[in-house]
């Protein structure tokens, strides 16, 4: 077969390879630094995700799933945003994106519904990140299940935590990753 001869703009950069979905991250967010959030990036680009979205919880869900913040919500917040404005982090393919949902409801909100609104609002396929302590709190829900079956599950095994059988259950759906270290 002959090969074609085709022409293409000065500059012209091939588009990267098809992107897949959103990766949700929720944490806490106040062990997170630049070098975590660059490993996160990295991450995301090396797995070709379209967008990562960092959804920090307010102190009363925190309360309620039994997890406890030192710092309050809008600190985690304002901190994250002071992450992203640094250049290093600006530089990538991936859409980076803070989501202050639960910032503007400032009471519980249910992982269920936090979930249903962050994959109405964002395109799929749907990965999420949890450190340990989340996944566990996560797997108690009755709608793990039903949330297990629709996205999969990045683990960060930092605090050493036994996981909930259901996940071992699921092992299947979970990968285990890691972005921040304990120093």
């Amino acid at each position: 077969m002959a090969r074609q001869q085709i022409q293409v703009p000065f500059g012209y950069v091939e588009p990267k390879a098809s992107m897949k979905g959103t990766l949700l991250v929720f944490d806490l967010f106040e062990d997170w630094d630049e070098e975590a959030l660059q490993r996160l990036i990295q991450y995301a680009e090396e797995k070709s995700f379209e967008k990562v979205v960092l959804y920090p919880q307010h102190e009363e869900t925190l309360k309620r799933m039994g997890l406890k913040a030192d710092l309050p919500y809008h600190a985690r917040v304002k901190q994250l945003y002071t992450f992203l404005k640094m250049p290093e982090i600006n530089e990538t393919f991936v859409e980076l994106q803070l989501d202050e949902w639960e910032g503007k409801r400032k009471k519980y909100t249910p992982l269920d519904a936090s979930l249903r609104f962050l994959t109405e609002k964002n395109k799929g396929p749907f990965f999420i990140y949890m450190n340990d302590k989340y996944a566990n709190v996560f797997a108690a829900t009755s709608e793990f299940e039903q949330w297990i079956k629709q996205l999969r599950m990045l683990i960060e095994v930092k605090f050493g935590h036994t996981l909930h059988p259901k996940l071992h259950a699921m092992s299947h759906r979970w990968d285990e990753v890691s972005f921040v270290q304990l120093g």
